[in-house]
């Protein structure tokens, strides 16, 4: 199901549900990219690793797939100690999540129509 089909109770969807998991997205969001964002510039791999596998979990419930292969990419760079590559990956994972939490709330605006 996609997130049109969840929020519509015809196709077997619950908006209110699919609501409740995306606010929580977009409330828990800024402090996993804060404790990340410390995490990188630290150059703490398993934090990193850690925060980004949940990131990337939450993402992939939300269909958030530009954030969840960033998370995916951090997580893999964090475990396997290459943290050169962290500051531009999680540059990007900002800009990913900027644009996912503006398309969510456009996409929650269509659904309370």
């Amino acid at each position: 199901m996609t997130g049109p089909q969840l929020a519509d109770p015809e196709q077997g969807g619950d908006p209110a549900f699919l609501d409740e998991v995306v606010t929580l997205f977009l409330e828990d969001t800024p402090g996993h990219l804060a404790a990340l964002h410390t995490a990188v510039i630290e150059r703490q791999g398993a934090a990193i690793a850690t925060v980004a596998h949940s990131l990337k979990s939450s993402s992939a419930y939300v269909g958030a797939r530009r954030v969840r292969a960033l998370c995916e990419q951090l997580e893999t760079a964090g475990r396997d100690g290459q943290l050169d590559e962290t500051p531009s990956l999680f540059a990007a994972l900002e800009a990913a999540v900027e644009q996912a939490c503006a398309a969510l709330q456009q996409e929650r605006q269509r659904w309370a129509a």
